[in-house]
């Protein structure tokens, strides 16, 4: 059998034209050489293709009427392949793709470039191009709300009768074939501007189709016999319907209880509002009231009055508490500015230099203890002078308040080991014999200047307490039994000015924060503090001898040794032995119990004194107002 060969693509595309290869990749070195496109077909079919195109020709005539209606179908403009302008629509009614029938030489699918074109080759069909010209100054029609042009439908008076459709399946494979091969030799240029023609030319169909290759069902008639081919029937979805009976409680016979249930569920709502009610009331009218108070101080520092208002302690003793600070007389540590009462630690070196550790001697000029070591002080074997200086201000001599309300709005200092105080003491100590702290004292606000990082309540906490016992014997102070404080979520105390209250009365003393919901102690004098002590019948002396432990507030009310004249004290103390500084914790470098405390905080000035402010108003301990009121 001789080796056939496809044929190039004449007039077509770029990207399908035949030059060393055809489209397909094989190589093509006659351009008028056989191709064959279907390599299994046999070389006998050519002579049978060239019947079948004769056969095409002499029916030519018969069915021109029948080629014009199927080519005046709309096309679209976007898939003209020849570029000419088409109407705005697809086809409607008729199938492109589908060949011709075996008898379709009538179509009037002549010869030329609007009609039917030979195949270079005699041994191939051939393909066709549909072209419709409309006629001249004819309207178009409407058929069931669609246009066609007049020679849409055929007239088979004008076609001479019916058309024959008869012939084999396999002429109609061979037409569908040759209108399949022949597509690659269309041409595609465009239709002239003055004329009325309009072309479709259906993309290239895969190579290989059955007779039921399209959707619609297909009937195949050669005279002898016929079939029709109808789609596959698709199986029926599962049924989604719910298949269980379905409660229908409404149908049902009601509960009686199903009523009783629901208005014992309001009643007890509206019970449980009534309820919340008259706790609330209750609540409210337990609140203790001071009632009415009378104004005894007011100070907006708008300078320092320390003639009439404030005294300054003067002492270098460190008070009870073992404070390292020495409290001066001067005014670079104590002074108003701005409408604000500062109060500024100075280092001591600043003004004596080497002599703080190296055997100097310092008199505190107008000292105000009675007692001469808290006047001087001497450097040397283990001591050493403060190395703090600061101040301390009180209304001793001035004001005092026996019950009523103090309001201080402050703002903390910032640096290790800083300790700002807001306190109350007693007028006249007359509970133990002028013993601390026998009288009490009442801490309306203390703090540290350590950073939050401080593992035990840096300046994000602020604290308050009473401090209160029957003897100055040691350990016998209960104020961790009236003690509580207050803290912040996010920054600190140092931050922003804030306001510190104490209201006290015989029934009842608290301390807050800038507001009464922020309560830092909330005590209640329904029993007296020997009750709620809860001290020894018998206690050890100095000589270690049992002594019999007296109630010194046993003829006073529930509130001694609160039931007397206090006084207002503002100051800043550093560091001290005391226990306000617990040992061990944030880097504390010295001991409470060690006899050189005091020289060891010294010899780390620089590593505490790098961690307070540089500016001298954020270490300060910065007062804005001071005001007092007693119960009229």
């Amino acid at each position: 059998m001789a080796e056939r060969r496809r044929p190039p693509r004449a007039n077509a595309p770029f990207f399908m034209a035949g030059g060393e290869s055809d489209f397909y990749g094989t190589p093509n070195d006659d351009e008028h050489s056989d191709g064959e496109l279907f390599p299994s077909q046999s070389s006998h079919d050519a002579q049978q293709n060239q019947q079948q195109h004769q056969q095409a020709l002499s029916e030519q005539q018969h069915y021109s009427s029948a080629a014009d209606a199927y080519r005046s179908v709309p096309t679209d403009r976007r898939y003209s392949l020849d570029g000419a302008p088409a109407s705005p629509g697809f086809p409607q009614s008729a199938r492109p793709f589908l060949p011709p029938p075996a008898g379709a030489a009538a179509l009037g699918l002549n010869n030329g470039p609007s009609g039917y074109t030979p195949s270079p080759s005699p041994s191939r069909p051939n393909s066709y191009r549909l072209s419709y010209t409309a006629p001249a100054n004819q309207p178009p029609t409407s058929a069931a709300g669609r246009a066609f042009p007049p020679s849409a439908f055929v007239d088979p008076a004008a076609t001479g009768g019916a058309p024959d459709y008869s012939g084999s399946s396999q002429q109609s494979h061979m037409m569908r074939r040759a209108s399949t091969d022949e597509m690659g030799q269309r041409t595609f240029g465009a239709a002239q501007r003055n004329s009325s023609m309009t072309s479709f030319a259906p993309p290239p169909a895969p190579w290989m189709r059955t007779e039921s290759w399209h959707d619609s069902q297909l009937s195949v008639s050669d005279g002898i016999r016929s079939s029709t081919l109808t789609p596959r029937k698709r199986s029926a979805l599962p049924s989604t319907l719910v298949k269980e009976p379905i409660e229908k409680p409404w149908l049902q016979k009601k509960d009686p209880w199903e009523r009783v249930s629901w208005w014992m569920v309001i009643f007890l709502f509206f019970l449980g509002i009534a309820a919340s009610a008259i706790l609330c009331f209750f609540a409210y009218k337990d609140i203790p009231r001071l009632g009415n108070l009378c104004l005894v101080m007011s100070d907006d520092f708008n300078s320092l009055d320390t003639s009439s208002t404030w005294t300054r302690t003067v002492d270098l003793g460190g008070l009870r508490t073992g404070d390292f600070a020495m409290f001066t007389g001067q005014d670079k540590n104590s002074y108003a500015q701005d409408g604000k009462l500062y109060i500024v630690p100075t280092l001591t070196r600043d003004e004596i230099g080497d002599q703080v550790t190296s055997g100097g001697t310092y008199r505190l000029d107008g000292c105000t203890s009675n007692n001469a070591s808290a006047c001087n002080a001497r450097s040397g074997n283990g001591k050493v002078i403060n190395p703090v200086q600061s101040a301390r201000l009180t209304t001793q001599n001035t004001y005092n308040i026996q019950y009523g309300r103090v309001e201080v709005r402050a703002r903390l200092p910032k640096g290790d080991w800083l300790k700002p105080q807001i306190l109350m003491l007693p007028q006249d100590n007359e509970y133990g014999k002028g013993f601390y702290p026998v009288s009490g004292e009442i801490d309306i606000m203390q703090a540290r200047g350590n950073s939050a990082n401080y593992p035990k309540q840096g300046r994000n906490f602020v604290t308050s307490g009473l401090h209160w016992a029957p003897t100055h014997m040691p350990n016998m102070d209960q104020f961790y039994k009236t003690y509580g404080w207050r803290s912040m979520r996010w920054g600190d105390f140092s931050d922003d000015y804030h306001t510190f209250v104490l209201e006290w009365s015989p029934d009842f003393l608290w301390t807050y924060v800038d507001k009464r919901t922020a309560r830092i102690i909330d005590l209640r004098f329904d029993q007296s503090f020997w009750q709620r002590g809860n001290f020894p019948s018998t206690i050890l002396n100095n000589t270690a001898a049992p002594v019999v432990l007296q109630n010194p507030w046993a003829d006073s009310g529930n509130s001694a040794p609160f039931d007397k004249a206090f006084y207002l004290v503002v100051g800043m103390g550093v560091g001290g032995t005391d226990g306000w500084f617990q040992d061990n914790e944030g880097g504390k470098m010295w001991y409470d119990g060690s006899s050189t405390a005091m020289l060891d905080f010294t010899s780390n000035t620089d590593e505490w004194h790098s961690t307070w402010a540089s500016d001298e108003t954020k270490r300060a301990f910065a007062i804005d107002y001071v005001k007092m009121w007693r119960k009229c």
